[in-house]
This record gives structure tokens, C-alpha cells and sequence, in this order.
């Protein structure tokens, strides 16, 4: 995530200057201007992938919750039906989809909301979600089934662990790998902040002060060594839209985070800017030395940021770029992209095996070392997933956490010093009931705050319910969103105009 310095909005100063206006005027025209700049962004040209034409039947499609055939692939007239009405864009045509048992689409209505801040869903645009027959597609495959195989390995043994050197020696075999080199920086964002110290943030393990409370991050988590939906029988009633799965099972006792499996399921059940309040609220304890160089509180003696500048003002920020980030990521799932989750690509891999049918899949996945060691403990080339109902009912691309991450973590960046050290940075012991310090390692807030949106992002990935490339996206369609909504919010601070 890139610094920007979003307080340099030359058009502050007119709104603020102590014309004889009176303050419906000057109202008037702060409304105007932020009508202007709407308008003077045309709606964006948006370009899917062709999978949706390219495929027969539909099978390089999202398509959960619709019924499908016994060879795993949508049944084709149902998915026209499904296109229609979601083109239509109507609460009425969407209730005509006959949808395959009682689970329910993921409000594809949120795709055409609009907002009274930034630029609209329309106005933003991502590059085509990596093909189904694409090298780019693959990679992201190789990527899941290995981060699969190692949810239980803990962060701390990844550079010695064996499971992890052959998953790096086979990603490097990807021609079309997008993450870091995965001989150093295996599963990690691809940020200067996700290269120093811990896999695991700061911010989802320091406590987080909560009123007059402390709050440990100590999170429930699942038991190791149990995933779902590995095979057909237990795949294809839920693809089709059933919700009768198998219970989640916990952990006796709640932890710091310390694996795959571990984020996995804080990203489950988190609520949508969850880690980001959490962040935010770190970083207000922290005071002074956390600021903004900006924020025109820092050297003053008569008053302080609250309204504006100070608590309030933050955690509004948090939240209101995290929902406009949410329906700008809706617009390009259900309206332009439809791409298909990971397990369903994995399931036309096994339909390959299991039926003979063509895959259109890219040779690098089919020559994946990965396949054997899944089959071995699978009985499948399923992607087996964290969560009892795998993926949810809205297509992957782009990633929602990551688009909410991006937008949340420009704000914080905006708010706070990304070039500030973390105070007393910390990592919790092997079995994760205690924080001790971490030693010999420098960490900024900016650095902490880019791992925060790639442990978010990436969380997912390691549920199995995205692919690197969403989460990619997601991120930088996050930070525009951000970025246009603190252009509308900045310029109605007087303490932003003052200074210019």
C-alpha cells in the first residue's frame, strides 16, 4: 500500500477563507465541488475475462448456490436465467432464480448502491480476473492446495519446516506466480512491510483497549487437521446450494495466532472492518507519537483533536470507507467478473479424473508435484476448505476483506505515522496463551499496518475460499476507493484549510 499525502487538496482554501458568505453559501458550494469532481470522473470501462463466453456450460463460472449436475458444472439454463437477473439488477428478478436448497445468494443487490461520498462503484475498474485456462489461474491453484497442506504448521517454523521448502520449491515452478519469491517470503503479502519480522501483525496480537477494558487477542480456533467439503458427496449438495454441513470443531481453549488455520478462522466469523477498529483503537492508545506529522493537533497548547482529528473522527473514517469499499467490490463481483471460487476450479480438476471431462486448465496445474500429496490425504483432488460450508455465496473476484483491508489500512495511513516504531512489540509463546517481547526486530506502523491488510487478505486464501489474485486486487481497489472518499471528507475539516 502506497503513501499519499491526502491532506495537499489544493482546493481546500476557498471553503474556509472568511469570505462574507454566509454558512448555507459556503455550504452550498462545498456540496457543488464535491459534485464537480463526481462528475468530472467518467464511469470506467470494466473488462472480464471472456470465461463466461469462452467455456461451455458455464463450468469457468461462479455459480454456488445454483443447482448443478452430477459432473460438478452448473446447470447451464438455470446459470442464464442467473445472468439475466442479475443484469437486470432488481430485488424481483433475482427472487426468480431457482436456486439448488435454501442457501441464499449473497445480496448481489449491494452491487448497484450508491454513495453520497467519493466516486461510485461504476467509476472504479480492476483487470480481468485471471483466466480459467490462464498460467496465472494455475499458480493461484498451486498456491492453495500447498497453503492447504500446511494450515497447521506454525508461522515460526516456516523456514525450517520441510512441507514449506518443497511448497516453495513448486510455486518457484509456476510459471505465473504472483507472490513474493516463496523461498523467503512463502504465503506472505508482497509489501516491504510483509518482509520484516513475524508472518502475523501486530495489530492482531497486541491487546486492544476497549473502553475501560484491555482485551487479549486471544481468538477461538478450530481443532488441526480437519478441513470439509473433500469429497464429491460432501461437495456437490453444498455447491448446490445445501446447508447442511458439519459442525465446526474448536479448540478447548482460545490463542494468539499462530497458523494458517489459526487466521482462517478469524476471518470467518469477523465482523467487516473488524481488524481495522481493532488497529485503530491500538493506535489512538498509543497517543502522540502515533500522529499523522500532519494532524494539526500535535503542537498545539489550547486544544485538542476529538470531533475532528481525534477518536471519533477515526473510527467514523474506518467504518465508512470500509462499506464503500464493500459495494465497490460487489459492483465488480456480481456485475462485471463472476469468477469462480477456488474449490470450484479444484472441483473441475477432480471432474477430470473423475469423468474425463476437458478442464481447459493450464498445464502448470496439471503438472503440479502438490496433486499426489492432496490425493494422499484427501482421496480427491477437491480443495478441502476451513470452513464447515467452504466458500460463501457471492463470486471471488475481487476479495472483499482485501478491498475492505485496502480502504481501511489508506485511511490509517492517512490518520496515523506510518514511519513511527511500534512501541514494545511483542510475539506470543509456542502454545499461544502468552505474549513475551520480540527482540532484535524493528517494526513501523506502516510496515505493521501493510502486514495487517495481507494477513486479512491472505487469511482467506488460506481458508481456501480465494486466490491470490483477489486478494491482490481487492487491495488496490481498496485504496482508490479510499482515497476518493477522504478527497470528499478532508476538505469539510476548517483545520485542513487553515494550513494551506
Amino acid at each position: 500500500m502506497r503513501r499519499r499525502n491526502l491532506f495537499s487538496i489544493p482546493f481546500l482554501s476557498s471553503l474556509h477563507a472568511g469570505t462574507p458568505t454566509s454558512r448555507m453559501e459556503r455550504l452550498a458550494a462545498f456540496r457543488n465541488q464535491s459534485l464537480t469532481r463526481l462528475l468530472a470522473t467518467d464511469e470506467a470501462l470494466q473488462f472480464p475475462n471472456g470465461d463466461e463466453i469462452a467455456f461451455p456450460n458455464f463450468m469457468g463460472c461462479y455459480s454456488k448456490g445454483l443447482p448443478h449436475l452430477p459432473n460438478a458444472n452448473p446447470d447451464p439454463v438455470v446459470y442464464s436465467n442467473y445472468r439475466d437477473a442479475l443484469e437486470q439488477g432488481t430485488l424481483g428478478a433475482i427472487e426468480t432464480v431457482p436456486l439448488g436448497g435454501s442457501a441464499r445468494l449473497a445480496c448481489p443487490l449491494g452491487a448497484h448502491s450508491f454513495d453520497l461520498t467519493g466516486l461510485d462503484s461504476c467509476q472504479f475498474s480492476l483487470p480481468p480476473a485471471p483466466s480459467l485456462a490462464s498460467a496465472a489461474h494455475a499458480a493461484d491453484l498451486v498456491e492453495l492446495y500447498w497453503r492447504c497442506l500446511a494450515r497447521d504448521v506454525p508461522f515460526s517454523d516456516y523456514d525450517t519446516h520441510p512441507l514449506l521448502a518443497a511448497a516453495a520449491q513448486s510455486l518457484s515452478r509456476c510459471s505465473a506466480y504472483s507472490g513474493p519469491p516463496p523461498f523467503t517470503h512463502l504465503f506472505r503479502g508482497s509489501t516491504p512491510g510483509d518482509q520484516v519480522g513475524p508472518f502475523v501483525s501486530q495489530f492482531l496480537w497486541q491487546s486492544i483497549p476497549f473502553g475501560s477494558s484491555l482485551l487479549p487477542q486471544r481468538w477461538r480456533t478450530f481443532i488441526p487437521a480437519r478441513d470439509h467439503l473433500s469429497t464429491l458427496a460432501e461437495w456437490l449438495p453444498v455447491a448446490s446450494g445445501s446447508t447442511q454441513v458439519a459442525p465446526a470443531e474448536w479448540r478447548s481453549q482460545p490463542r494468539y495466532i499462530l497458523t494458517q488455520r489459526d487466521l482462517a478462522v478469524y476471518v470467518w466469523k469477523d465482523f467487516s472492518f473488524q481488524a481495522f477498529l481493532n488497529a485503530a483503537l491500538i493506535l489512538l492508545d498509543w497517543g502522540g507519537a502515533a500522529m499523522s506529522p500532519q494532524n494539526p493537533y500535535r503542537l498545539t497548547k489550547a486544544q485538542g483533536g476529538f470531533v475532528n482529528f481525534g477518536g471519533p473522527m477515526v473510527l467514523d473514517f474506518v467504518a465508512r470507507v470500509a462499506n464503500a469499499a464493500l459495494r465497490a467490490s460487489w459492483f465488480q463481483k456480481w456485475q462485471v467478473h463472476r469468477r469462480l471460487r477456488p474449490e470450484e476450479t479444484a472441483a473441475r480438476l477432480d471432474a477430470a479424473t473423475r469423468f474425463g471431462q476437458p478442464t481447459f486448465l493450464h498445464s502448470d496445474l496439471h503438472a503440479a508435484d502438490v496433486l499426489p500429496s492432496i490425493e494422499a490425504n484427501y482421496g480427491s483432488r477437491l480443495l478441502p476448505q476451513v470452513y464447515p460450508e467452504g466458500c460463501p455465496l457471492h463470486p471471488s473476484y475481487p476479495a472483499g476483506h482485501a478491498t475492505i483491508a485496502g480502504a481501511c489500512i489508506t485511511v490509517l495511513k492517512v490518520l496515523f505515522n506510518p514511519d513511527a516504531t511500534i512501541p514494545r512489540p511483542l510475539e506470543p509463546t509456542p502454545d499461544g496463551q502468552q505474549l513475551v517481547p520480540l527482540t532484535h526486530t524493528t517494526l513501523t506502523i506502516g510496515g505493521e499496518l501493510d502486514k495487517l491488510a495481507s494477513n486479512i487478505t491472505f487469511g482467506r486464501d488460506s481458508a481456501g475460499v480465494h486466490y491470490r489474485s483477489d486478494g491482490a486486487a481487492g487491495l488496490r481497489l481498496g485504496e482508490q476507493v479510499a482515497r476518493a472518499m477522504l478527497a470528499d471528507l478532508l476538505p469539510g475539516l476548517p483545520e485542513v484549510a487553515a494550513g494551506r
